[in-house]
């Protein structure tokens, strides 16, 4: 007599396991490939035969470039121990495919040009030669900032042929437009030389867009200052125009700040009268300690008939000196007299708009630099007029009666129209 689990077994329905409905593909390993021209030639193959997707093509061709070219093997490549390296190099180069990507060929040309001048000079590196060439422009401000520029340009893997050209186009004065920079709505590929040129041109913009080495610098300065000659870090604003002297303030796309500087104060007697108006109307008008909102006081001149007709008065006096000689007095005015707070308040940001562009002699710009997705863009307004046009504002709490010497300027958020 079989044991029973013999029998169970004999009995049972034998379970395959589902066999694979296609070949499973083995992706390419970047470290065992023994120099870079193979690797490149062996990726080439695979996505030509459709072993790889460009995806996944993409992907290993820069895990092979971050292997091969990064910054410890571009002091003492393979290939710059001898001449015979570099006549190897040279052969192996021949042999590639017609169709081989021509940023390849160039990344290969410059190690190469890089290992005769090592010849040469034995402290040659990438960086030297890069940083020498950037530091020949004749601008002030990449004389101060080209250590920067020039690591940016290695890090983000450019050519010799795009730096090269990036830097003819900065010495010929062709590398920002300042008529497209000047545009209401535009983008940084119409603005800036060879930005669509490839990713790393791209990257390379985009990274030094966002440079801002300290905290009162915003984005964009330091590109647009080194790489136009038309263009210079300014005194107040953040950049100046060279031939009219103008000034163009650089902000953040998502802006919600103050339009406040020290070309914008109120008459000299100004805080004396808010500091009156506070006593005078203590427990009739609502003071807070960042002094008095539009809705305490028409509230106030809601709530005492008798009073209102003076804080009225009053009111109107510390406004001329808060803005004198301003368009919106009389509509800020009007629009607190028919106790409408929301108007009074979007008025005031107004009034503070049309002082600060007013204040700047010899005009001014603003230029906003939205970095969210894809290409950064931006939009730019020389007058209170042309900012209406081009962006929604919103204006924060607004106190026109206070001590605090910021509070009488809002917050005000500025966004591109879209």
């Amino acid at each position: 007599m079989k044991p029973w689990f013999e029998r169970e077994l004999a009995e049972a329905d034998i379970l395959k396991f589902p066999e694979p409905k296609e070949k499973v593909i083995q992706m390419p390993n970047v470290a065992s490939y023994p120099d870079f021209i193979t690797g490149i030639q062996d990726l080439q193959a695979k996505q030509k035969d459709g072993t790889i997707s460009q995806e996944s093509y993409d992907k290993l061709y820069t895990d092979l470039i971050h292997r091969f070219m990064r910054k410890e093997d571009v002091e003492n490549p393979w290939f710059m121990e001898s001449p015979q390296g570099i006549m190897s190099l040279t052969k192996q180069i021949q042999n590639l495919p017609p169709d081989t990507d021509p940023a390849i060929l160039d990344k290969i040309n410059d190690y190469i040009q890089l290992a005769q001048d090592k010849q040469e000079d034995p402290e040659a590196n990438i960086y030297t030669r890069i940083s020498r060439k950037v530091k020949d422009i004749e601008d002030q401000d990449m004389q101060k900032y080209y250590k920067i520029v020039s690591k940016f340009m290695i890090g983000n893997g450019l050519s010799g042929k795009q730096i090269d050209a990036i830097v003819n186009a900065i010495n010929n004065n062709s590398c920002v437009s300042l008529d497209e920079l000047r545009r209401s709505q535009n983008s940084l590929e119409n603005i800036l030389f060879m930005y669509k040129d490839s990713v790393e041109t791209q990257k390379y913009y985009n990274d030094l867009l966002m440079y801002q080495p300290a905290s009162r610098i915003g984005p964009g300065e330091i590109l647009f200052a080194t790489h136009s000659k038309e263009l210079v870090k300014g005194q107040k604003g953040d950049l100046t125009v060279m031939a009219t002297s103008q000034e163009i303030e650089v902000k953040g796309g998502m802006f919600a700040g103050r339009f406040k500087d020290d070309d914008i104060l109120p008459a000299a007697g100004y805080t004396n009268k808010a500091q009156q108006f506070e006593k005078k109307y203590r427990g009739i008008v609502r003071a807070v300690p960042s002094g008095i909102g539009y809705a305490a006081l028409i509230q106030g001149m809601q709530a005492n008939k008798k009073q209102a007709n003076s804080i009225y008065k009053d009111f109107q006096l510390i406004l001329k000196d808060l803005f004198p000689n301003n368009q919106y007095q009389k509509q800020i005015v009007q629009a607190v007299k028919s106790g409408d707070v929301k108007k009074a308040q979007n008025l005031h940001g107004m009034a503070n708009l049309s002082a600060y562009f007013g204040a700047k002699a010899g005009g001014m710009g603003i230029l906003f630099i939205n970095v969210k997705g894809g290409t950064a863009t931006t939009s730019y307004a020389e007058n209170l007029e042309q900012l209406l046009q081009a962006f929604d504002l919103k204006v924060d709490t607004a106190y026109p009666i206070t001590q605090v010497p910021l509070n009488p300027f809002p917050k005000i958020g500025v966004t591109a129209k879209k």
